[in-house]
């Protein structure tokens, strides 16, 4: 063989040897290559196209949704894979830890969320197959409305009482828990109402001279999820006020297709609740229409109770009547109550009623895929009657003086009510909000603009007649006597009572604002975030009453004039910083005005002119700004859990209440020797809080299961209280004192400071299976710890102990709710004095177990308890309430409904008790008593409603 034919033969083989090699690689790629193929959907289910769909991992691959959603990635090297889509006008979705496998095609569906300031989920918010989890920096929970649905409550406050770290507190006045139309404030994390944020559609609301949001006149039927976002998470639009966090209502939205709601009720006591609902999209055009209604007579309708005539200012042919009924000592506390009555009438008919109607309009407009305008209306009317509210029983011993026979035995032991009867009691509750959302997408930037408008108008009442009496026909028990009063014995003895009752409150507070945002998105899902939000409010509040013949008589508490301006600007941006580790850094510049009396003409403040129009009042303004910077990490170790670590500052600017204090002349109190003179203080600083919040979060996929936990701990500065304290100076020294002070008596100065810091810190658990079909269950709970220190000594005394040296602490009189390693406490009005401290007690522990069934037939079973532990705003031990709700379908569209509401009768009382509840440390040592609260008997519903 030639030397150039072996030459021939070896590249021949070498080039054979070479095609084989390339045909076995292409064979070994084409057999190990993958695909990765998905839908890109937004919240209501409609397809997105033209979505950035970007593959990283051991290569990095892209490509855009068409038409239909639909999106193909060929080729994929197997490997672990983050994939991200973004597009203008949604917010991004991500998903790490994607496996892919050697020759397999991985299917994945994409939600992707409208961008829009009415959900606070507006940062990494993972939306693919399964349960959402959360990812962002903040410990969030979510109510839906069916959950309300599924317990039957068409307010808001036992269901949320059921997410950890948030409480419905009663206020320590106007709050039978019985009654339907007691006032409700939330409180997250310990902090107080004014240090938590309300937000309806992330928009701030009417909060008036308090600072804090009423939640007893919002329907929850109108609302298609509830957010509560605990801590400095930093993904909150807004950090005023959201010192504990921020509650956000999210009234519901159109649909694509068309979807109706029918729910009707009735309870056990007469009562109706209902919910009509219709929504759709037809062509450009998504609308939504929504009617609820609650009629509640509550436990209290019709209940028959005795009352103290004398003491409610009754009159007997217009002749007062008298009671020389001894005040005691509550137990062994320092509170005294009038126990023995002389004369009590029988008898007054409590009423308790709320009557409430909410309606909620949506449309919406799409100009295009990513370009759309939102237009929407919530409103809500609502009447409530509110002496038996307001009002609190006695526990006495009848004590009737000589020479009475009555029915009603000497001696025996009763309760009677302590209310105002001449006639009813009430309250109309009417709050309009309108809002304005357009949302478009500048190349895949996204852009916000939003216009609300929101009003609280509020008309409190008493009495019917402005310029004359007001008639009790009742039985009259006891004797009447002392001096220009009547003196008489009644033995059950038909009396017609007179009562110069009138008075009336009209409140009237308006709100509106701006806000705007532009997003940028960047190459590796990176963004950053402008935004913009500015807020004016105006509140009005006077009162006028009626005195037998004398004027009308005007008190203001928030003359016209009133206002408030705050303003903030965000800048947020989140970053990948790698495949699992993402962060949020985010700073709010937050600037706030507030315009506010300070003295009135010289015809006083107690005029209509000043009072209704605010006319000849003096007002000043302060101005200030603050900064609050925050940041969030979020570590992602698989695709079902989720670590986060967050920390940050936010701030409680002085409310108007707080402003709103007249500069006096003072004032002589005789039994204290001392001359009283209130001062305004436009000086108040900001509360400022400094929160860090550890937690995480896991889901069990195969079991169904996600677990949530947190441990936090936020540290308050510059307090809101108010002070007394000495002047050194004397009457003589600054001219006359009011009142015929003699020129020796002390002048003490009473304004609200920031005084004290604050500490809050707990721990948070929830464990919840919620399928849709099976075993489901929900165990949550959290301790809670939250104390004040650093507080002056001249807190702890009122007007006896504020001479100079006189504040010591055998002297100490003030209600110690502020006592260090305590946790936070309400106000046991009547018994002792206090400063402002804020408006309930927080429990050291709270918990809700509740365990459900699901059938393939929609057959519903659930059986749960809300546990309120020491220290609960009803100044009761700790207790339970329990619920239970069966739900059987008895047609295609339709299921009836049965569901109780604390089933196993804890406190079913109609009326708070005075000197009943647990009572209360004060600062020398000794207790206070408190109103021991009720929460009523059971209540049972039951509907018909459209299956779920």
């Amino acid at each position: 063989m030639s030397r150039t034919l072996i030459s021939t033969l070896v590249v021949v083989f070498a080039c054979l040897a070479l095609v084989g090699s390339v045909a076995t690689a292409r064979a070994q790629t084409a057999a190990t290559a993958a695909t990765v193929t998905g839908t890109v959907n937004d919240e209501t289910g409609a397809p997105i196209s033209g979505a950035s769909v970007v593959l990283r991992g051991p290569s990095t691959k892209s490509t855009t949704s068409n038409a239909a959603g639909s999106f193909s990635i060929a080729n994929v090297a197997p490997g672990s894979y983050v994939l991200s889509v973004t597009k203008g006008g949604y917010s991004s979705a991500v998903q790490n830890d994607i496996i892919v496998l050697g020759g397999q095609t991985v299917n994945l569906a994409v939600r992707m969320s409208t961008i829009t300031f009415s959900s606070l989920r507006t940062i990494a918010s993972v939306r693919t197959t399964g349960r959402a989890l959360n990812t962002s920096a903040a410990s969030l929970n979510e109510v839906t409305t069916a959950t309300f649905i599924d317990q039957a409550q068409p307010q808001v406050t036992r269901v949320l009482n059921q997410v950890p770290g948030l409480q419905i507190s009663f206020p320590s006045n106007s709050a039978n828990a019985a009654a339907p139309g007691a006032i409700t404030v939330p409180n997250i994390r310990d902090a107080t109402s004014y240090e938590t944020a309300s937000l309806i559609d992330g928009h701030p609301i009417s909060v008036g001279q308090y600072g804090d949001n009423v939640t007893t006149f919002l329907n929850s039927f109108l609302f298609g999820s509830i957010e509560v976002v605990k801590g400095p998470g930093a993904d909150a639009p807004e950090v005023n006020n959201a010192i504990g966090g921020t509650t956000n209502f999210r009234t519901k939205e159109p649909t694509l297709k068309p979807y109706s709601q029918i729910l009707f009720g009735v309870d056990n006591r007469g009562g109706t609740l209902s919910n009509l609902q219709f929504s759709d999209t037809v062509g450009k055009v998504g609308f939504l229409v929504d009617l609820a209604t609650n009629n509640n007579p509550s436990a209290l309708h019709g209940k028959p109770v005795y009352y103290d005539p004398a003491a409610a200012g009754g009159l007997l042919n217009g002749v007062p009547l008298g009671d020389g009924g001894n005040y005691n000592q509550v137990g062994n506390t320092q509170s005294t109550l009038p126990t023995t009555p002389q004369i009590l009438a029988c008898c007054w008919t409590l009423d308790g009623a709320l009557d409430q109607t909410g309606e909620l309009l949506k449309l919406r407009y799409s100009f295009s895929q990513a370009t759309r305008l939102t237009l929407s209306y919530l409103g809500g009317q609502t009447t409530s009657d509110q002496n038996g509210n307001t009002g609190n029983f006695y526990n006495a011993v009848f004590s009737p003086g000589p020479g009475y026979t009555g029915s009603l035995p000497a001696g025996s032991s009763i309760q009677y009510a302590s209310i105002y009867p001449g006639a009813a009691q009430g309250e109309f509750n009417n709050e309009p909000i309108y809002q304005a959302e357009l949302s478009t997408a500048v190349g895949n930037d996204s852009l916000l603009a939003r216009y609300y408008n929101a009003k609280v108008s509020r008309y409190q009442f008493g009495g019917l007649n402005p310029s004359g009496f007001d008639y009790n026909n009742v039985t009259l028990f006891g004797t009447s006597s002392g001096s220009g009063n009547v003196n008489q014995t009644f033995s059950g003895t038909q009396s017609l009572v007179q009562y110069w009752d009138y008075y009336s409150e009209p409140e009237l507070d308006k709100l509106q604002g701006e806000s705007l945002e532009y997003q940028h998105p960047f190459a590796n899902n990176d963004s950053l975030t402008f935004s913009a939000d500015w807020t004016s409010s105006q509140s009005t509040d006077y009162s006028i009453f009626s005195f037998p013949g004398t004027p009308q008589f005007y008190s203001f508490g928030l003359p016209p004039g009133t206002h408030q301006q705050l303003g903030t600007y965000l800048l947020r941006g989140h970053f990948y910083l790698g495949s699992k580790l993402s962060a949020t850094l985010a700073d709010y510049f937050n600037t706030y005005s507030s315009t506010y009396p300070v003295n009135c003409p010289a015809t006083g403040c107690n005029t209509q002119a000043a009072a209704q129009f605010g006319t000849g009042v003096s007002f000043a303004t302060t101005t200030n700004t603050h900064n609050d910077p925050r940041l969030g990490l979020v570590y992602r170790p698989n695709a079902w859990s989720s670590v986060r670590l967050a920390m940050g500052s936010s701030i409680a600017p002085p409310f108007l209440g707080l402003l709103n204090q007249i500069t006096s002349t003072p004032s002589y109190n005789s039994s204290a020797n001392v001359a009283v003179e209130s001062v305004s203080n436009g000086n108040l600083k900001p509360e400022t809080g400094f929160g860090y919040d550890f937690g995480g979060d896991v889901q069990l996929p195969r079991e169904q299961v996600s677990i949530s936990g947190d441990v936090y701990l936020t540290n308050l500065y510059n307090r809101f209280f108010g002070q007394t304290v000495p002047t050194g100076l004397t009457c003589g020294q600054v001219g006359n004192c009011s009142g015929g002070a003699p020129p020796s008596t002390p002048i003490v100065n009473q304004t609200n400071t920031n005084i004290s810091n604050a500490r809050f810190e707990g721990v948070e658990l929830s464990i919840s299976r919620q399928p849709a079909v099976g075993l489901g269950f929900n165990l949550s709970g959290a301790l809670n710890r939250g104390y004040y220190y650093n507080l002056p000594p001249y807190f702890y005394c009122s007007l006896g102990a504020s001479q100079p040296g006189g504040c010591i602490p055998a002297n100490y009189d003030q209600n110690l709710n502020v006592l260090s390693g305590q946790n936070t406490n309400g106000i046991p009005v009547g018994f002792y004095g206090v400063s402002y401290n804020g408006n309930m007690r927080i429990p050291y522990s709270q918990a809700n177990a509740e365990i459900s069934y699901r059938f393939p037939s929609d057959i519903f079973l659930a059986l749960g308890e809300t546990l309120y532990g020491k220290n609960n705003s009803l100044n009761e031990p700790p207790f339970g309430i329990g619920y239970a709700t069966v739900r059987v379908p008895i047609s295609r569209t339709l299921a009836f409904q049965v569901s109780g509401d604390n089933i196993f009768n804890a406190y079913p009382g109609i009326m708070p008790v005075y000197g009943a509840g647990v009572p209360i440390d004060v600062a020398n040592g000794g207790t206070a008593a408190t109103n021991g609260n009720v929460l009523g008997p059971a209540t049972w519903r039951f509907m018909i409603t459209t299956r779920p």
